[in-house]
Formats: structure tokens, sequence, C-alpha cells
């Protein structure tokens, strides 16, 4: 299954720009993982831990996110099941 990043509409801004993303991952970290446009115009990467939010990294580009989930989430978790 191809992992795709989709707009959270609920959360967009006041003149409906996208503020936040969300991809379906399924693993160690939870079911989700969120990048979300801080107040700062930077980009958090979030999961849900326990019910609680958590922000593992703060990134500068929407782009940097996405790679950085793509290295530290999506590609650990394949290698972690290869190695199995």
């Amino acid at each position: 299954m191809k992992k795709e990043w989709k707009v959270v509409h609920e959360m967009d801004d006041e003149n409906g720009r996208p503020t936040c993303w969300a991809m379906q991952i399924n693993n160690r970290f939870g079911r989700y993982v969120w990048i979300t446009l801080n107040h700062k115009n930077y980009y958090d990467v979030e999961v849900d831990r326990n019910g609680e939010f958590k922000t593992l990294v703060t990134c500068k580009s929407m782009r940097s996110a996405k790679r950085w989930v793509t290295m530290y989430i999506i590609n650990k978790e394949k290698e972690q099941n290869n190695g199995k």
C-alpha cells in the first residue's frame, strides 16, 4: 500500500489554506503521523502517543518534514521489518 499525505481540511486557516496533513502509518509510532504548520511558520512532525500529541521534530519546510518522515519513520520501519 502506497502511503500518501492527506490534507486535514478541518484545520485549514481562515483563508482556506491547509495547515495540517496526515498519513496513516500503523506502526510503533501509532496509527497516523501529522505535519502541522505552527505559529512560527515551521512544520511540526507529530504523532499521537497514548492520547497525547508529541512533536518529534520541527522543520523549516514542508518538503524537509516529509523527507524526515520518510527517513526516520517509514524507512526505519521497513528496515526493522526486513530484519525480522
